[in-house]
């Protein structure tokens, strides 16, 4: 076999090559670059999968437009939630990484050819070929099992895109009742406050005329000003809260919610025992079904590591003789590399899936506990927001009692206010009461994956 190019002839042909290597990689960039912006993915670009690239958008911020008004309920909340959330986009880039490690590990299974060329003349330049190596990395086992680790971590990368959903939209809805719990807490106190100054007003106007003592009025003034103080304190607590729900959802301080009042849904796993609501939460988990994924992955990191003393394998032949230009000693060689590091990596592997399988174990064990726990709570919440309505109710009819016998001199000062105290708290009990209720139920459709977690799909785009 002879081979002989010359100088224009080579030339031309790398740079058609490269001419077409480079316009190759600059549409695949330009695709990439236009199709995922690292923006926000507003939900009026439509349906599609949550880590679709063609679903991403960037946002075009107009300075002269009105300040935006979002409703929030538990629904529109998941959507604004999916949507704009920056860990969630982070993690939808991670998926698209580990997709493209799967391509790298799979083109490195293709095989390849390298041309050694000589200088034959200097004044005339006429190339030749000199040797011919012909790579087939796909003889190579260690190869094949980077391509498989790289898409069981795939896998694993998509279960931990949904969870991280999953968790994030957990968040916001605990956030979203608590808020709400708070705005009730709030109104109370401020329902509270505007008592104690009539209260206030009327001891003053009877002071003045001598028909009270000056100690029921500082009495009443101190009790008006520590609601007051309360009342700020849980003003604090809102701003706090909002900030935080505004950072979740990526919104500019110009935004403003407007907050619907809803309450979740009772969960499927409230009618069941802890026996039997733990194994269908473990069924549904997507933990688990990460650890499955990383455990394989495991596996095939070890085989790798068995395999890993064999590096290469390549067909190579060349000139017999300069001057004729024949090709005729084609042999197969590959490389081998075993150092003092195989045994002790292949027994780290091994470790690596003991880990695995305990980490398996540890998130039943968690489950377990979560579902317990939020179970027992729950049916608690329940009677405690029978006692507090109950109270509550009592309260503001011993109060208005009490306010009437003051008026007509039956009755001190001293008892009012106490019983005013005692429907404040009544009723900060029941508001509590409610929200843990809301908040438990939310931790179990989370673990269930029911009501609008079931909505969260993940990425199936691939």
């Amino acid at each position: 076999m002879n081979v002989t190019l010359n100088c224009f002839r080579a030339r031309s042909t790398i740079q058609s090559t490269l001419t077409l290597l480079f316009l190759a990689m600059s549409f695949q960039l330009a695709t990439e670059t236009s199709s995922f912006a690292m923006g926000k993915r507003r939900a009026a670009s439509g349906p599609g999968d949550a880590c679709d690239p063609t679903n991403y958008e960037e946002p075009t911020p107009n300075a002269s437009a009105a300040p935006l008004n979002i409703s929030l309920n538990p629904d529109s909340l998941r959507k604004l939630v999916i949507n704009d959330n920056l860990s969630i986009l982070i993690a939808a880039n991670r998926v698209h990484i580990a997709k493209d490690q799967v391509g790298i590990a799979r083109g490195r299974l293709f095989p390849s050819l390298n041309l050694g060329t000589l200088l034959l003349t200097a004044g005339n330049p006429t190339f030749a070929v000199a040797n011919i190596e012909f790579l087939v990395p796909f003889l190579v086992p260690s190869r094949w099992f980077d391509f498989f680790e790289a898409k069981y971590l795939r896998q694993a990368e998509k279960l931990s895109f949904r969870l991280m959903q999953l968790n994030t939209y957990a968040s916001a809805l605990s956030l979203y009742f608590t808020l709400m719990s708070d705005r009730d807490l709030k109104a109370s106190l401020h329902n509270e406050t505007e008592t104690l100054r009539q209260i206030e007003q009327t001891v003053e106007s009877q002071m003045i005329v001598g028909a009270a003592p000056e100690v029921d009025f500082k009495r009443a003034r101190a009790q008006r000003a520590l609601a007051e103080i309360t009342e700020s304190k849980v003003n604090d607590l809102l701003f706090d809260e909002v900030a935080t729900l505004r950072h979740t959802l990526v919104e500019s301080p110009e935004t403003q919610f407007t907050f619907e009042p809803a309450n979740i849904a009772p969960s499927t796993a409230e009618s069941l025992s802890v026996a039997e609501a733990v194994p269908q939460a473990i069924e549904k988990s997507l933990e688990l079904d990460q650890m499955y994924w990383l455990e394989k992955s495991s596996r095939v990191e070890r085989w790798k590591k068995v395999f890993g003393f064999m590096s290469s394998s390549s067909l190579a032949t060349s000139q017999a003789n300069p001057t004729s230009m024949a090709f005729n000693n084609l042999h197969m060689s590959a490389g081998f590399s075993l150092g003092f590091d195989y045994f002790p990596s292949i027994s780290l592997t091994n470790h690596n899936i003991y880990e695995q399988q305990l980490r398996q174990k540890e998130v039943k064990a968690e489950l377990s506990e979560t579902i317990e726990s939020a179970l027992n709570q729950l049916h608690e919440a329940e009677f405690r927001i029978v006692l507090a309505n109950s109270a509550f109710n009592d309260s503001v009819e011993v109060f208005k009692a009490k306010w009437a016998g003051y008026q007509l001199g039956t009755e001190s000062i001293f008892s009012v206010l106490e019983t005013r105290s005692l429907q404040r708290q009544s009723e900060v009990e029941l508001l509590r009461a409610k929200n843990q209720l809301n908040l438990l139920r939310v931790i179990l459709h989370r673990v269930m994956v029911t009501d609008q977690f079931e909505k969260i799909e993940g990425c199936t785009a691939f």
